[in-house]
């Protein structure tokens, strides 16, 4: 606007008096309305602000939530090494393609025998009822059995999340939190063994039934059974039921118990969670496993009012046991 008065050039358009020489730039009517205008888009300007603002909280949080999801592991003291050499990371975009790599990275490596016992060989199971129990009984003895326990590599894939475009930039913060590990972690005692292999901090490895299973196979390669089983899918469990009888779970009554008040309401999707492991025949004792859990996310948040996000993520474990 330029000034009547001293002719000079105005950049604020929401000015009603000259910024130069002191006098009105409009008549009364027109800086009132001037001034209305303004007011207006302060108040704009600050609903979008608290939006932001309420948003970014939720993204916060959601990172937190994924801190629980990654407890780093217990490794011990110095006497806890770590296995020269790395994995190679890959994307997993669906069971399959998990499937596939777990099958890449199970080698026909001799474990040590315990020489002072004799095991007898087992028949190969087929049924699911007997998949399940041949598993259950032979994965549990990793935990008490095994003097050694690696783990390969572990996965962590973000998909889908959901929150206004605005504040998306802020979702790094989940794929810092979310970054794969990469180098082999061992866990050479029992108490770090119980502490970190599947279930973590439970004294089994499996106490699925069958009733949780959506599909169970068991196929001989060489000296090894190959067994995968893949079960249904389930909202909200809790650890040693159904998807949390064999996989390490995020519990939703924990979290909402630790974001009291700020978190209204928080549950969990597992869908297409399966194990491949492998068993040797003479022993029946698993010498690899690998573990792919797909999740979903959804928490409400009461901040400034409700709001709503959701994550999807998934995690492949992949471990070696020997005895």
């Amino acid at each position: 606007m330029i000034c009547p008065n001293c002719k000079k050039e105005n950049m604020n358009e929401y000015a009603t008096v000259c910024a130069y020489c002191g006098q009105p730039l409009y008549s009364s009517d027109v800086a009132e309305a001037k001034a209305v205008e303004l007011s207006a888009k302060q108040k704009k300007d600050k609903v979008k602000s608290t939006i932001i603002a309420v948003i970014s909280v939720i993204l916060v949080i959601v990172v937190v939530i994924v801190a629980l999801l990654i407890p780093k592991p217990d490794k011990g003291d110095d006497s806890t090494t770590t296995t020269e050499g790395t994995t190679e990371s890959t994307t997993i975009a669906d069971s399959e393609e998990s499937t596939t790599k777990a099958d890449a990275n199970i080698k026909d490596e001799p474990t040590k025998k315990d020489e002072s016992t004799t095991k007898a060989k087992s028949d190969k199971p087929e049924t699911v009822a007997e998949i399940v129990a041949y598993f259950n009984k032979n994965a549990d003895r990793v935990k008490t059995e095994a003097t050694k326990v690696v783990k390969n590599y572990e996965d962590r894939e973000v998909g889908e999340i959901v929150a206004p475009q605005a504040v998306m930039g802020l979702a790094g913060l989940v794929d810092t939190a979310m970054a794969d590990d990469t180098e082999p972690i061992e866990f050479a005692t029992r108490e770090e063994i119980i502490e970190n292999f599947q279930v973590p901090k439970q004294s089994y490895v499996s106490c699925v039934t069958v009733n949780d299973v959506e599909e169970a196979t068991c196929k001989e390669e060489g000296n090894y059974y190959i067994i995968t089983i893949k079960v249904k899918d389930q909202n909200n469990p809790v650890i040693g039921k159904g998807t949390g009888s064999m996989f390490d779970v995020v519990e939703a009554e924990e979290v909402e118990a630790k974001a009291k008040g700020i978190v209204k309401s928080f549950t969990t999707e597992y869908t297409d969670c399966r194990v491949i492991a492998k068993f040797e025949k003479s022993t029946n004792r698993m010498v690899h496993a690998n573990y792919f859990t797909p999740m979903k996310l959804n928490v409400t948040v009461n901040f400034l009012g409700t709001h709503d996000a959701s994550m999807e993520t998934s995690f492949e474990k992949d471990y070696t046991i020997t005895y």
